[in-house]
C-alpha cells in the first residue's frame, strides 16, 4: 500500500495546451537543449561503440585465421607422417583438427553477424540522436516565429483600439468596420476566446522527430548502411582478418544488402512468435514492433487488397492463413449468410474463410499505416508538413492525394466481423476545449518577443 501511494505521488499531472507563446527565457531553454552536452556525450559514446565492436570483429576473425591456418600445418604434418610411416605423438591420434575448426568457424561467423548487426543499430543510433538535434532546432525557429506571429497580431490590434478611441464622433469608417469584423475585438486574458490558440512545442518537436525517423526507416538497408563509413571500415576489417593474402576481393557495397521482393497484395506476413496471444499480448507486441525496420516491413506486408487492389482503409486479417482484405471487400466477396464461406482469394491459398476467421490485427494495422505514411512522405517531401490546425484534418500534416492512410487504430483486436458488420464509422471526437481560468491572468508582452539565439547561452553546456 505504501509503494502504491508512493507511485500516486510521484505521478505527473496531465499535459495542458499552452495558453501563450514561449517567452524569451523558455526560447533560451529550448536553443540550449540541442546544444546540450548529454546530446554531444551520446554521439561520442556511439562513435566509440562502433569503434569497439570492429575491434571486436577483427580481433576475433584474426584469432579464428590463426587457428585455421595451425589445422591446415596440422593435417599437412599429419599425412607426412602417414606417408613415412611414422607414429603419432601421445595425445594427436584424438585430435579431430576438421571438426574443432568448423565448430569454432560457425561460432565465429555467428559472432560476427551479431556485430554486423549491432553495426547498423549503432548506426541508427546516430542518426537518431541526429534527428533529435535537428527536430530540436526546428522546435526553436516555430517557437521564435509563432511568438513574432502572436507580437505582430497584438500591435495592430492595439494600434486599431487607439484609432478608435481618438474618433471624436464614435463612429468609424467603412474600411474599420471591414477590419472590425478581420480581426474581431479578443479578451486577452480569456484562453477561450477566437483567436489561435498558442502552438504546443511538444507537439511541434514530437511531429518533426517522428517525421525524421519514417523517413530514415523507409530507407533500404543498403541506402543506410553502404554508404556510412563506419560500416565500410567494419566490413572492410573483417574480410582483411578473414582473407590476409587478398586471394577474396571484397564484393562491392552494392551487394551486401540484396533488394527485396515486394509482396503481393493481401500478403501481412509477421513473425510467429509476435502473433496474437490473446488482446494483452497483442498490447504488447505492438509496442516492440513499433520500432520495426520499415525496410523489412515492406518485403514482408502488402498494403493493398487482393480484391479491391487498392490501398487499405480498414483491413481485416483472416486467422488462418494471415493474409489481410479490405472488410467491404471481404465480406462482400464471402457473402451475407452468417455461415457463408469462400476460399482465400490470395492465389496459392487453399485455406477456407468465414467471416468469424476474420479479425483486426492491431499490428498489422500499425505496420501498414506507417508504410503508408512513409510512402506519403517520399511523395510529398519536406515540404509537405504543416500545424495541425491548419491542415483541415489532415493527418500529421500531411496531404493525402490519391493514397488513403488508415487513421482509426482503436478497434478491438479481437472484433467479431458480424458485430460489426453494417455498422458505421464512429465520428470523429473533437478535442476537449481548453478550460477558462478565473484569475485573468495576462502573459507579460516580453514572451511575445522572438529572440537571436545566435549567441552561446549562459544555460548552454559543454
Amino acid at each position: 500500500m505504501a509503494q502504491a501511494a508512493t507511485r500516486d505521488m510521484r505521478r505527473l499531472p496531465e499535459y495542458e495546451l499552452p495558453m501563450f507563446p514561449m517567452n524569451q527565457a523558455a526560447q533560451r531553454q529550448l536553443a540550449a537543449l540541442a546544444k546540450s552536452s548529454s546530446l554531444k556525450n551520446l554521439d561520442g559514446d556511439l562513435k566509440a561503440a562502433l569503434g569497439a565492436v570492429s575491434g571486436a570483429a577483427l580481433a576475433i576473425n584474426d584469432r579464428f585465421h590463426e587457428k585455421e591456418e595451425f589445422a591446415t600445418e596440422f593435417r599437412k604434418r599429419k599425412r607426412k607422417d602417414i606417408e613415412q610411416g611414422r607414429q603419432p605423438e601421445e595425445g594427436e591420434e584424438q585430435i579431430d583438427v576438421d571438426t574443432n575448426i568448423e565448430e569454432l568457424r560457425k561460432k565465429v561467423d555467428g559472432m560476427t553477424q551479431r556485430m554486423d548487426e549491432k553495426m547498423q543499430k549503432l548506426i541508427d543510433a546516430q542518426h537518431e540522436v541526429k534527428g533529435i538535434k535537428d527536430s530540436l532546432v526546428s522546435t526553436v525557429e516555430d517557437a521564435q516565429r509563432f511568438a513574432s506571429t502572436q507580437a505582430s497580431t497584438q500591435n495592430l490590434r492595439s494600434q486599431r483600439r487607439t484609432r478608435q478611441t481618438v474618433d471624436s464622433d464614435g463612429e468609424e469608417a467603412e474600411g474599420d468596420l471591414d477590419e472590425e469584423e478581420e480581426y474581431p475585438e479578443i479578451n486577452p486574458t480569456d484562453p477561450t476566446n477566437a483567436t489561435q490558440g498558442a502552438k504546443s512545442m511538444k507537439d511541434a518537436f514530437t511531429t518533426r522527430h517522428d517525421d525524421v525517423k519514417t523517413r530514415y526507416q523507409s530507407h533500404t538497408r543498403a541506402e543506410r548502411y553502404a554508404e556510412n563509413n563506419d560500416y565500410i571500415s567494419f566490413r572492410k576489417l573483417v574480410h582483411d582478418a578473414r582473407y590476409p593474402s587478398g586471394e577474396v576481393q571484397l564484393p562491392h557495397a552494392r551487394t551486401w544488402f540484396p533488394a527485396g521482393n515486394v509482396p503481393a497484395p493481401g500478403i501481412t506476413a509477421r513473425p510467429t512468435s509476435t502473433r496474437r496471444h490473446g488482446a494483452a499480448n497483442d498490447e504488447e507486441d505492438g509496442g516492440e514492433e513499433e520500432d520495426d525496420d520499415l525496410a523489412i516491413a515492406r518485403e514482408q506486408i502488402s498494403t493493398k487488397c487482393p480484391l479491391t487492389l487498392r490501398e487499405f482503409e480498414d483491413p481485416i486479417t483472416s486467422k488462418k492463413c494471415n493474409h489481410s482484405f479490405e472488410r467491404t471487400g471481404i465480406l462482400e466477396f464471402i457473402g451475407g449468410n452468417r455461415n457463408a464461406q469462400a476460399q482465400c482469394p490470395v492465389s496459392g491459398c487453399r485455406e477456407t474463410l468465414r467471416k468469424s476467421d476474420l479479425e483486426v490485427d492491431r499490428v498489422i494495422v500499425r505496420q501498414i499505416k506507417r508504410i503508408q505514411r512513409a510512402r506519403l512522405l517520399e511523395e510529398n517531401g519536406s515540404a509537405g508538413f504543416e500545424d495541425d490546425e491548419e491542415d483541415g484534418g489532415r493527418e500529421n500534416g500531411l496531404t493525402q492525394r490519391n493514397a488513403a492512410v488508415i487513421e482509426d487504430e482503436d478497434e478491438d483486436d479481437a472484433e467479431d466481423v458480424d458485430k460489426v458488420l453494417g455498422s458505421q464509422p464512429a465520428p470523429r471526437i473533437k478535442g476537449e476545449p481548453r478550460s477558462t481560468l478565473d484569475g485573468g491572468f495576462v502573459p507579460p508582452q516580453a514572451s511575445l518577443q522572438p529572440i537571436d539565439l545566435g549567441e552561446s547561452s549562459g544555460e548552454e553546456s559543454g
